[in-house]
Order: structure tokens, then sequence, then C-alpha cells
């Protein structure tokens, strides 16, 4: 549902659902929505976007700061663990800080090396990770 709005598609009524999540989701949305109002790239193409089989990435890149996010959803059918895009917009030789959200971890690459191929990696199908990275 991340998106430059968001669309919470929890029955609040059930059991199952959990209020505090639903905050945390709504944290996530409030920091990664502003990089929705510059540059927008499909990392997956645009075919097939309502396959049960695939992955589907983008990003979304603010020139005005050198500043993105990536996002990526492993579909329910899908058996690869892992895929590799190519960022789009960076300058080659400018080197960028990115950050997994859930995890933490950090790693720095060039412009020229993510615009080559990132690494994206779901262990589980029906799950989805996100990405801020940074020129530093």
């Amino acid at each position: 549902s991340l998106a430059s709005t968001i669309v919470f598609n929890w029955k609040i009524m059930m059991h199952s659902e959990n209020v505090a999540q639903m905050q945390e989701c709504q944290k996530e949305f409030e920091a990664a929505r502003t990089y929705f109002l510059e540059d927008y790239y499909p990392l997956t193409g645009l075919e097939k976007t309502d396959a049960r089989d695939n992955w589907l990435a983008y990003e979304c890149y603010r020139p005005s700061d050198r500043s993105g996010i990536i996002v990526a959803f492993r579909h329910h059918d899908n058996q690869q663990p892992s895929i590799t895009v190519k960022l789009q917009g960076l300058q080659d030789e400018a080197t960028y800080q990115l950050i997994h959200a859930d995890t933490q971890d950090t790693l720095v690459q060039s412009g020229r090396e993510l615009k080559q191929g990132f690494s994206l990696k779901l262990d589980k199908p029906d799950t989805s990770l996100l990405y801020y990275f940074k020129a530093q």
C-alpha cells in the first residue's frame, strides 16, 4: 500500500489485527511519502504487474537532495528469493549510503555500481522491503 497516499486494508474489528503494527506502518508511510513527489522509476518493468509469480520493484528519487527509496514486493507464487535491479537517475561518481528500513543494515556504493545492479532479497513470498538512500 506504499504510494503517494496510503490505503490500509485491515479489518480493524478482527482480533488478529494489531493497532501498534498499524501505527508503525503509518510512521513508515509518513517517512517515505515525500519521495513520491519527484522522479519515479519502475525497476522491474511495467508488464505483468498483476501476475502473482513475479517481483515488483520501483525507485523514487529526489534529484533536489539526491535521496530516494527503493520499494520491492515478492508476490505469493514467486520462487526467486532475490532479484537484481538497476537504479536510475543517480550520479555515477557520487557515493550513496543505503539503509534497509527493517534491519537498519547500511551499505555504501557508487552511483555507477547501483546503476549496474543492486541485489534485493526477500526470503519469503508475500513480503516487501524498503531501502532509503542518499548521496554522501
